[in-house]
Parts: structure tokens; C-alpha cells; sequence
């Protein structure tokens, strides 16, 4: 198994949520971690309970910012290691047929532009490098249908889709490719989206998936896991 140890790790949605977790877990395993996420605030939260961290204010789904951003690691650290494209959410959940435009522009973005922009910017220093990993965050809903998550499950196939299309182009340059699909978590998904939380806490919960992302990232260079699929025992799932 390799090491995480001076690993320069970049992820997304970092300061809260699953994103939050893997901050922890990969800072813990050594690891250089720049966390990024739109709420500054919760980004100092962040750092003050792992010091060793790097933040970053990034809003995913301006493309100019993640220009800025692989700017700044290159310059700072010299090269990327692993980058982790989590942060997303549903926005807004309701009939297709029911949401406004902009909505539907704003869940697209911030769930599948942005993650075209991180892969294209990161992507490119990794293929000059020769290396890289980069783990995209995707969701059960790009395989199964519930009401109201039409346009969310839409953008999350469109994420598992483009990282095959991704490994595909940069396999050549010993550059790897993942999309971890996570079933419903015990994350502030719920809150954000305005729909209401279960009866009972889902089991799956940040340290599963950060778990999940290390033990990805901790594969010989050589391995490739193309999926990664992982969900809590209680949530029942009928394909249609």
C-alpha cells in the first residue's frame, strides 16, 4: 500500500459534510490538505480543528476560480496529488416540471460543471506530472429515480459518466480516475436541499466515505478502481 504522507490533496466542499471528513481523515494520514469551500467561515472552523491545513475560498462553478486555485498549489506546493471534487448538493428538491430555470442552472453547475472544471485544470497538471488521482463524488441517485432528484440524479450520472470518459484519456499518463457513488448519508444534505431529515439518522456518515476516498487513494499507482459504491444496510433500494 503507498502512503498518504506529503501527499498534496485538494477537496472540494471541504468544510463540511463528507468534504469536512475526508479533510480530517487525509490530514490525519499525513497528508498536505488544502481544504476549499465557499463559506469562509466554515473554512476557519475547519482549520482551527486541524491547524495543519491549508483552505482556500472557492466557488466551484466559476471556472475562473479553479484557474486560480491550481495557480496557487502549483506555486505553493508544486504539484497535486489527489484531487477530490465533493462538494455538490440538490439545491432544490421538487417535480421537474416544477423548478425554475435558474434553479435547474444552478444544480447542473454546482454539481457537474463544477467537476468538469476542477477535472480540466487538475486533469492537465496531473498528465504533465505522470501522475495523479482524482475522486469524483457522485450519488445512488445517478442509478435510481425518486421524485423531485430528477435534474440532481441527472448531473450525478452526468459525474460517473465524465470520470470514465476522464480515466479514459489520461490512463496513458499513469493518471487515475474514480467515482465514489454513496447512497443517503448522515450529512447536512437534507437541511440544504429544504426536505426533511429521516425518522432515524442514515448510517452511512462522513468517516465511511472518508474511509472509502483513503483507502482508493492508498491503492500502488498501478491499481485503478473504477467504481465505488457504498451504502448504509437500512436504506432499501427496488431498481425499477
Amino acid at each position: 500500500m503507498s502512503s498518504m504522507k506529503g501527499k498534496v490533496v485538494l477537496i472540494t466542499g471541504g468544510a463540511s459534510g463528507y468534504g469536512n471528513a475526508m479533510v480530517k481523515r487525509f490530514n490525519e494520514e499525513g497528508a498536505q490538505v488544502i481544504a476549499a469551500d465557499i463559506n469562509a467561515a466554515m473554512l476557519e472552523e475547519a482549520k482551527g480543528e486541524n491547524p495543519s491545513i491549508d483552505t482556500y475560498i472557492l466557488d466551484v462553478t466559476n471556472a475562473e476560480n479553479w484557474k486560480e486555485i491550481s495557480a496557487y498549489i502549483l506555486a505553493k506546493y508544486g504539484r497535486i496529488d489527489i484531487l477530490i471534487n465533493n462538494a455538490g448538493g440538490a439545491i432544490s428538491v421538487k417535480e421537474q416540471i416544477a423548478q425554475e430555470d435558474r434553479i435547474i442552472e444552478k444544480i447542473i453547475a454546482l454539481n457537474l460543471t463544477s467537476v468538469a472544471y476542477g477535472c480540466k485544470y487538475f486533469g492537465q497538471i496531473m498528465k504533465e506530472q505522470k501522475e495523479g488521482t482524482i475522486i469524483n463524488i457522485s450519488s445512488d441517485c445517478s442509478r435510481h429515480a425518486w421524485p423531485g432528484f430528477g435534474v440532481y440524479s441527472a448531473t450525478k450520472a452526468g459525474v460517473v459518466n465524465l470520470s470514465k470518459g476522464l480515466f479514459v484519456e489520461l490512463r496513458p499518463y499513469n493518471v487515475r480516475v474514480t467515482a465514489i457513488i454513496p447512497g443517503a448519508g448522515n450529512t447536512n444534505f437534507s437541511k440544504n436541499a429544504g426536505i426533511a431529515e429521516p425518522d432515524e439518522p442514515y448510517k452511512l456518515g462522513g468517516p465511511e466515505l472518508a474511509e472509502a476516498a483513503l483507502h482508493i487513494c492508498l491503492q500502488p499507482q498501478y491499481i485503478m478502481v473504477e467504481e465505488y459504491m457504498l451504502s448504509g444496510t437500512e436504506r432499501e433500494i427496488i431498481p425499477m
